[in-house]
């Protein structure tokens, strides 16, 4: 399809409108902003006017102006489109009375489409914290961007408490707005983009330690010999460490997510078992029940941090035990180690602990139950990062490892 570039006078503003009688419309919608602007109806709006409003094609081309579209524009002209489709009288009442809301359209410029995208996972995952992980953002940035979003179209789009999050009547209609713009928007961007295959130079990360031994070698092993100008530098270690502090471009962490002003993005998820040798079993039995757990030998891991209360989560609920180990050790790796000698029983994650337990050389401890966070969560190991605007080279080793846990913790 041909595109021809198109300006407005008024406001010398560039789009990029397809050539075809299907989106004459569409065309239209999306010039009618001056015209909202000035308090001027539907009804005022013909198609002779409209196109006396648009100059002749220019001879300059702008070609990135597809990705400098102006997204609040384009909202409120989505709105408008909604407005005349929507068969319910009341709810089209109400879609245009937003569209014709008296607002500055310089306002609604800073409208971004990062900022619709946020609001859109809070909508759906109805949890700051969790919208800002899927979308790999922080919860203050996710925050912000609702918060910019009430403001400019004048309502409020989600209820707050402590404990739910919910939509508004306002924030269901805006919802299915800006998650069809944003998909439109996403199309249209995959089909125009040039994407570099070039991925060179160093990408410097820590990870648990107990990667050293378990996935991670391998993984890197694969992705050397797809990208062969690709350099690791990778720190094994169970510390909490700030990327942004250390020169890093991402920190690979285990177990349960710790709030920061980081970017977080899940990598993979799993569950925790309790688990100890055969040996030991042999020697001392197991217990019948999370309660018991301190009747018997237990190895804690103390890196990154100590937790004491453990959460066990099983089909009469979430039990919680307070702890008193008998033997300590700060790595995943060493955890392990002692665990495999039979010192006592341990947490270790499923997908360590699962081949272990089918050979034979570990048993699982109260199998009816799995450990989670204070919270019910299942643990994951995650990346974090200071900035959206990862390297080509970090973006390209992270996909590649949630795409290979896909494939094998799935």
């Amino acid at each position: 399809m041909l595109l021809k570039p198109l300006t407005f006078p008024h406001h010398n503003w560039f789009a990029l409108i397809p050539v075809s009688r299907k989106t004459v419309d569409l065309s239209a919608i999306l010039a009618i902003s001056p015209f909202l602007h000035s308090g001027e109806r539907e009804s005022d709006i013909n198609g002779q006017k409209f196109w006396s409003q648009i100059s002749p094609p220019s001879n300059r081309i702008f070609p990135r102006s597809i990705l400098c579209w102006n997204f609040g524009r384009v909202i409120l002209a989505a709105i408008w489109f909604t407005a005349k489709q929507v068969p319910c009288l009341a709810l089209r009442n109400y879609i245009a009375h937003f569209a014709t809301m008296p607002r500055k359209f310089s306002d609604f410029d800073s409208l971004r489409i990062v900022e619709l995208s946020a609001y859109c996972a809070v909508a759906e995952r109805r949890s700051f914290v969790d919208a800002a992980r899927s979308i790999g953002s922080s919860p203050s940035t996710v925050t912000r961007a609702v918060k910019s979003i009430e403001a400019l179209v004048g309502e409020e789009l989600i209820n707050r408490t402590q404990r739910f999050t919910s939509l508004t009547p306002a924030g269901e209609v805006f919802y299915d707005i800006a998650k069809d713009m944003i998909t439109r928007l996403s199309e249209g961007t995959n089909e125009l983009s040039i994407n570099s295959d070039s991925v060179l130079g160093w990408v410097r990360f820590t990870a648990p330690a107990i990667l050293e031994s378990h996935f991670l070698p391998e993984l890197l092993h694969e992705l050397v010999k797809l990208h062969p100008d690709l350099k690791v530098d990778v720190s094994y270690l169970d510390e909490f460490i700030d990327p942004s502090q250390s020169g890093l471009d991402f920190a690979i962490r285990g177990a349960y997510p710790v709030d920061s002003n980081l970017i977080g993005q899940t990598l993979w998820t799993y569950d925790r078992y309790l688990v100890a040798a055969s040996d030991y079993v042999e020697k001392w039995g197991v217990p019948e029940h999370p309660n018991l757990l301190n009747t018997h030998q237990i190895i804690m891991h103390t890196g990154p941090r100590i937790l004491k209360d453990w959460y066990l989560k099983g089909l009469d609920g979430v039990t919680r035990v307070n702890i008193s180990p008998s033997h300590r050790v700060n790595t995943g790796t060493g955890l392990l180690a002692l665990t495999k000698k039979g010192l006592g029983i341990a947490r270790l994650a499923s997908w360590v602990a699962a081949p272990l337990i089918e050979s034979g050389e570990l048993v699982r401890i109260c199998p009816e139950y799995t450990v989670v966070s204070s919270a019910g969560q299942r643990a994951e190991i995650h990346a974090v990062y200071q900035s959206p605007s990862l390297s080509n080279r970090a973006r390209t080793v992270l996909n590649h490892i949630k795409a290979r846990a896909k494939k094998s913790f799935a």
